[in-house]
């Protein structure tokens, strides 16, 4: 699911939701070294949300605008 928005467009539960989805499982499969959410994959849930709550909106917006990148260049 892409999201076309500027920065204040997001969402902050669409965003949240579509982060502790991908702190579960990459949708490309297995959890690549090289995604920022390798470490927090081996937390539990409670670990994670404890994570993602203490992060700001501006970070979680650049997260998932990382995702939306790697995304792409898997992809490509």
């Amino acid at each position: 699911m892409e999201v076309h928005a500027n920065r204040d467009g997001f969402y902050p539960l669409f965003v949240k939701s579509m982060l502790l989805g991908l702190m579960n499982q990459c949708p490309s499969g297995g959890n690549p070294h090289d995604c920022q959410f390798h470490s927090i994959r081996k937390a539990t849930y409670v670990e994670q949300r404890d994570w993602l709550n203490s992060t700001s909106h501006d970070k979680r917006i650049k997260m998932y605008e990382d995702h939306l990148a790697c995304k792409a260049a898997r992809a490509s």
